[in-house]
């Protein structure tokens, strides 16, 4: 079983280290075909996940051009996370993930949009991961009265939006920060 600590502490710009725990228990007994992580930063977690998954076509998204250019050795796309013109081009050219993780904008609007869209289209069993919900309680993220949780919540009445089918929603606390996993 690989070591997700050790691998996340091997590049130094990536801050999964604080999620590293979870997704060793999430993710060791996975086999991903196609990882999308919205939010590319730096690229080191993109790279990290190709150490963890070798045969996964991993890409990633972000709204930063230079991300592209300063990671020529990743697939990065570049545009808007909840511009759903962007995202449907993405999917047509990559396949649909398996896994997608959320790090990208944090506000609700970017977080809840994404999913709206994304979710639907993901085959069964997939995972959809959405970091750092805590951010739906800070004021520099809070671009709509609709927050990221309070839509979760709102899933669990299929009366809410009984397009989006799912397994299971689970809410994981982290040490201060706040993980949501909806399985296909």
């Amino acid at each position: 079983m690989k070591d997700f600590n050790k691998i996340f502490s091997t590049f130094p710009n990536i801050h999964k280290a604080k999620y590293a725990n979870f997704y060793q228990s999430l993710f060791s007994p996975l086999n991903p075909s196609i990882l999308l992580e919205i939010g590319v930063l730096k690229g080191d977690s993109l790279r990290a996940w190709k150490v963890i998954f070798p045969l996964c076509k991993v890409i990633g998204i972000d709204i930063d051009p230079l991300c592209k250019s300063e990671n020529p050795d990743l697939e990065v796309y570049i545009g808007n996370q909840k511009d759903t013109n962007f995202l449907s081009s993405v999917l047509d050219q990559t396949g649909l993930p398996n896994i997608v993780i959320d790090d990208g904008g944090h506000k609700r609007s970017e977080q809840i949009e994404s999913f709206k869209f994304i979710f639907p289209k993901l085959p069964p069993e997939s995972l959809y991961i959405i970091e750092d919900l805590q951010t739906n309680y800070l004021p520099q993220w809070d671009d709509q009265e609709l927050s990221t949780i309070n839509y979760l919540k709102l899933l669990l009445d299929f009366k809410y939006s009984p397009e989006i089918t799912y397994s299971s929603l689970t809410f994981i606390p982290n040490g201060g920060q706040s993980i949501c996993v909806i399985k296909k």
